[in-house]
């Protein structure tokens, strides 16, 4: 018994934080000294909570880089707190060849073309200018991305093959979904019901999101001890765009700062959030936008930390309908006894009274105990 509570409260204490971390490899032979390439990343964490069961949640984390100024980027190196084998990582830049997701991804009016010289990357444009050159990413060419379970997270390196292709002119986009095992959604998600609640006839249960970009207290040791040998270094992120996606029937109660935007999501995400998702399902969500931004054209933005609590209240009209019920006939059985009992001690009249005044008592005490606990509490 002490060996297995032993063991959960190590699990406990190196269980991963929700924190996600990027670093950038220079060019050995021509490094750019003093100067870093500069990108953004924009993070979505989608969260469908089933209505009955676990089994019916879907949770995704979608994970884009804009790169402005590769510079002598030559290896960009990516961790999440979370093994692949359960949440496996998969392409999502193809489907901005879609005009529709590709506006509503970056809520621009945008047109989509061709590369001539390159049959998978494709351009996207704005009016008349380049917007950016979007590279779909082949998970699983190890020639061009190397990725693999690191401890109680995992690393997604894309290599020197791929990062050429950011070199050219313009910006350039690359965009990942991770479908996240209730495991990993954890990592970054908790749900608090009410105590009592099952008394109740609804049932407020609150949750706490929380997600960790660059903060390097939050990487394990063993990551950043290989970053280190590896000379990784950490590109100047001009902006973090943070996208919560929750469906509506949970209301933000407080998070750590203002967000910048809410709206309901259009009936053009359909088609982006997949075959997972029921038809309908973006209609009765609605997206959150944090955004953490330099400054100073030469600055970055460091590292981001986001947390929000929602709160979603359920019916709970049958169970309590029963236990209504339940409690009622119980009453009257424990009131006809102590009548039945006391009887012998005094009048049948007055066993009816006393009876009613010892369950009134009974039910004080208990009523202020309860309360003396959540006092203490608080």
């Amino acid at each position: 018994m002490i060996s297995a509570l032993a063991s959960f409260f190590t699990r406990v204490e190196s269980s991963p934080l929700p924190a996600l971390a990027l670093w950038y490899q220079r060019s050995e032979r021509q490094p750019v000294a003093g100067v870093r390439p500069a990108l953004e990343l924009h993070v979505n964490l989608w969260r469908r909570s089933g209505r009955s069961t676990r089994r019916h949640d879907i949770n995704y984390l979608d994970l884009g880089v804009e790169v402005h100024e590769p510079r002598d980027l030559v290896g960009l190196h990516l961790y999440v707190p979370f093994s692949l084998g359960e949440s496996p990582v998969e392409d999502l830049g193809a489907s901005l060849r879609q005009r529709e997701i590709a506006s509503a991804v970056f809520n621009e009016v945008l047109e989509v073309h061709d590369n001539p010289s390159d049959g998978r990357s494709f351009f996207i444009r704005k009016g008349d200018r380049h917007f950016l050159t979007v590279h779909p990413v082949q998970v699983d060419d190890a020639s061009l991305v190397k990725a693999s379970d690191y401890g109680a997270g995992a690393l997604i390196s894309f290599l020197p093959d791929f990062c050429a292709k950011l070199q050219n002119q313009g910006r350039h986009y690359l965009r990942l979904r991770f479908k996240l095992s209730p495991r990993a959604a954890a990592i970054f998600s908790s749900n608090v019901s009410s105590e009592d609640g099952f008394l109740l006839s609804s049932i407020s249960t609150s949750e706490i999101t929380e997600i960790r970009i660059n903060e390097a207290r939050s990487i394990p040791e063993a990551v950043q001890k290989r970053a280190s040998e590896g000379s990784w270094l950490s590109p100047q992120i001009t902006a973090i765009h943070y996208f919560l996606v929750r469906d509506i029937s949970f209301d933000l109660v407080a998070s750590h700062a203002s967000f910048r935007k809410i709206r309901r999501m259009e009936p053009e995400w359909d088609a982006y959030l997949g075959k997972d998702f029921p038809d309908g399902s973006a209609r009765n969500m609605l997206i959150y936008h944090w955004r953490k931004a330099a400054t100073d054209r030469a600055d970055d933005v460091g590292d981001f930390v986001t947390l929000a609590k929602f709160r979603r209240s359920t019916a709970n009209v049958w169970l309590y309908l029963f236990l209504v019920v339940l409690l009622g006939g119980l009453g009257s059985g424990l009131h006809a006894s102590l009548s039945y009992g006391l009887g012998y001690l005094v009048s049948p009249a007055s066993s009816v009274i006393y009876a009613t005044l010892v369950i009134l008592c009974g039910t004080a005490l208990i009523t202020a105990f309860k309360f003396r606990r959540h006092w203490s509490r608080s």
